[in-house]
């Protein structure tokens, strides 16, 4: 009697090679099932019928309308600035309020009847995501 002893690597590209046989096969059965023939000749002359063309037409009416000839252009973008006040009460208040200066935004402040006691240009947090969106310079 004789013992044939076998490589490992022999064992495993065996196995490898019978595994993706196996798993061509399966797809082949699963292409033929999903995709039968007569199929292929329906979707072919689907794709041989011309389809009829639609015409688009761009219409630049509105541009010399009234509506776009009256339009206004953006006015300037107001910053934020952020307070503390004292409020009729005696109270501090903090808050923020837009103004183009910040003597706009004081003025703002005491015609509400406010005493400003600070008031700085606020600053966004975008180098820190989670501080504030609102910081003092």
């Amino acid at each position: 009697m004789v013992i044939v002893f076998e490589p490992r690597q022999k064992k495993q590209k065996m196995f490898f090679w019978g595994v993706t046989v196996l798993l061509v096969f399966i797809l082949f059965i699963v292409t033929l099932v999903v995709f039968p023939p007569g199929l292929n000749d329906e979707f072919q002359k689907l794709l041989s019928q011309e389809t009829p063309q639609s015409k688009i037409g761009v219409s630049l009416n509105i541009v010399g309308s009234n509506m776009v000839k009256n339009l206004e252009p953006f006015g300037d973008i107001e910053p934020e600035f952020v307070y503390t006040v004292k409020g009729k009460d005696g109270k501090q208040v903090q808050g923020s309020v837009s103004a183009l200066t910040i003597l706009e935004a004081k003025n703002l402040l005491e015609k509400t009847g406010f005493q400003v006691l600070k008031l700085e240009k606020a600053t966004t947090g975008k180098n820190n995501p989670f501080s504030p969106y609102y910081q003092l310079k």
